[in-house]
């Protein structure tokens, strides 16, 4: 599949999701819809979620038809997991080794 580079337009939605737009909705979230096999994932995965990670945006992609038998829930739940474990500051370390399993945070 070839591959054309889309700098400009991950640049713009970069700062439409980090509201550097007027009258941008898109702060509340994206919604990315085209035809299959015309790029999306790709525009993603090497347009888009580089260039937020430039701006220091911690980007979590999950792949819904990774697993097909699996709750799409689950699969976001389960990524958004291993990215807050990636992101453990000191804090959050220091009490996992003393043993906290879990913690709440606003009722979640």
């Amino acid at each position: 599949m070839l591959y054309y580079p889309r700098a400009q337009l991950a640049c713009e939605l970069a700062d439409a999701l980090q509201g550097k737009t007027l009258f941008s909705d898109a702060p509340n979230g994206l919604f990315l819809a085209a035809p299959r096999r015309t790029g999306k994932s790709t525009f993603l995965q090497a347009d888009l979620k580089p260039e937020l990670e430039r701006r220091r945006v911690v980007v979590v992609y999950v792949d819904l038809w990774s697993d097909l038998q699996r709750d799409p829930a689950s699969l976001m739940v389960e990524a958004v997991g291993r990215s807050l474990h990636q992101h453990l500051g000191l804090v959050a370390k220091g009490a996992r080794s003393a043993g906290l399993d879990s913690i709440t945070v606003g009722g979640i």
